[in-house]
């Protein structure tokens, strides 16, 4: 568990980000207008191996929460946590997403318009889901009426219970949750900034490609690559447990031959055909949407464990003949001055739980 302790303040934010290989809680505070770090705490899977806190079920990760708020607890107790008003992210695995078209209609008709259009879209009865949408896109066709473009999202029900249970158990009141796509945009991106941002993150289970336009999310995909699968294809390779593996993947990762010994540069072998495929899919993910949008991507941003693997920027500059950015959700948040080395190494992990804890604090 890695925890630094802060003076604690009223009216603070908890953001929690339950993942498929830990639990990142980020502790926010807003004074003065300044979003301020009071503390962060992590438990990875290592730390209770013999306890997981997710586990799988029919082609989905069912919550533990009898297990997952004793984490939660452990994290409060250890980093002297007196906020109770908590945000959590919902896994991208968890929750629907889909573009909608609408005609000509008055901002008023969007809400049924939406909700009829969500029927043909969600495969699961609206009595079964919680949706939520967001205007991605507004074309005005007279005084009162535009064609619009919705980002949808649907979550299911037995999802958001699970999360109000293990609030519950927690001694934490649930202010709200939120898909993590939405935490990302908000962490890595600002509506100020008028680039259009493609955000990869590699995480335990999956990776997103999120298109993002002046902070608001655009477009949004899945892919069936994870963090995960390269670290136990890489202990299987060399015969090692899950946690040497992975250390070894973020010392020697994607380094050049030149740079590697004759045995390290096996890591590579490993590793490079999953980065392949998934630099294959953004690479169409980012060819589709300028080709349909007219616009060109400006910045490219890393986020996940999985950033930290040795030589990434590299690899990805090779591949696209463009740079990427290695996330640091940190850079939008002050904190106490010896603590930048360690927050520029955990950053991009802390992603999520940084974007969610701002959700409240942002104006």
């Amino acid at each position: 568990m890695s925890w630094v302790p802060f003076k604690n303040v009223p009216k603070n934010f908890l953001g929690i980000d339950i993942g498929t290989s830990s639990i990142k809680i980020v502790e926010l505070s807003k004074e003065k207008g300044e979003i301020i770090l009071k503390n962060y705490g992590e438990v990875t899977i290592s730390d209770i191996r013999q306890n997981h806190f997710r586990e799988v079920e029919r082609e989905a990760l069912r919550l533990s929460p009898e297990n997952v708020s004793q984490v939660i607890l452990d994290i409060v107790k250890e980093a002297k946590i007196e906020t109770k008003k908590a945000v959590f992210s919902i896994p991208d695995f968890s929750s629907f997403f889909t573009n909608l078209e609408l005609p000509a209609m008055t901002k008023e008709e969007l809400p049924q318009a939406v909700i009829f259009e969500a029927k043909k879209h969600i495969p699961l009865p609206l009595k079964d889901v919680i949706i939520d949408w967001e205007i991605i896109e507004k074309e005005n066709v007279d005084k009162n009426r535009a064609k619009w473009k919705i980002l949808l999202v649907a979550v299911p029900n037995y999802i958001i219970d699970q999360y109000q249970t293990i609030a519950n158990l927690s001694g934490l009141e649930l202010v709200a949750l939120e898909a993590e796509v939405f935490s990302l945009a908000r962490a890595l991106t600002s509506k100020e900034d008028r680039q259009t941002v493609l955000l990869m993150d590699i995480g335990a289970k999956s990776t997103t490609c999120n298109v993002v336009m002046s902070g608001s999310l655009k477009k949004s995909y899945s892919f069936n690559v994870s963090g995960n699968d390269m670290t136990n294809k890489l202990a299987e390779k060399l015969f090692i447990d899950y946690n040497k593996a992975e250390s070894i993947k973020k010392r020697y990762g994607l380094l050049a031959a030149k740079e590697l010994t004759m045995s390290s540069n096996v890591v590579r072998e490993v590793l490079s055909p999953f980065f392949d495929i998934l630099f294959k899919e953004v690479k169409e993910v980012s060819e589709s949407f300028c080709k349909k949008n007219n616009q060109e991507i400006n910045k490219y941003i890393i986020s996940g464990g999985s950033a930290l693997t040795a030589g990434v920027k590299q690899y990805f500059k090779d591949y696209f003949d463009k740079d990427i950015e290695i996330a640091n959700p940190f850079n939008s948040v002050l904190f106490q001055p010896i603590l930048e080395e360690r927050l520029k190494e955990i950053g991009p992990a802390y992603a999520v739980a940084v974007g969610v804890a701002m959700r409240e604090l942002r104006d």
